[in-house]
């Protein structure tokens, strides 16, 4: 597959049981609103949708930017990642930043 891709990222079952224990299912008091967002939403009794890829509640917001700067290090463990040869997920990191400078305007026209 190494060959087929430049990468490939795969979210592990284990991080994802990890993630949705720490901040759904047993969060500390200033994750709560992560919480409170996500039962809004998906919840036996939830309202207008608070918790999506496109709207999410901003306290809910903040609080999930606080965990993954918290906990970066960890979050890192949760994936297996098939990359281009003599390549690592620094690189990548590195690469989407210099992608992310690029004035995009100029280059798309």
């Amino acid at each position: 597959m190494a060959q087929s891709y430049d990468w490939l990222i795969f979210l592990t079952d284990s991080g994802i049981t990890e993630f949705l224990d720490d901040v759904i299912l047993n969060p500390i008091p200033q994750r709560q609103s992560i919480r409170d967002a996500f039962r809004a939403s998906y919840g036996p009794e939830s309202g207008k949708n608070q918790f999506t890829k496109v709207q999410m509640n901003v306290e809910a917001h903040r609080q999930l930017l606080d965990y993954f700067a918290d906990n970066a290090a960890r979050i890192i463990e949760w994936f297996n990642v098939i990359a281009p040869m003599d390549r690592n997920l620094e690189h990548l990191q590195r690469e989407i930043q210099t992608l992310q400078g690029k004035e995009w305007g100029g280059i798309v026209k």
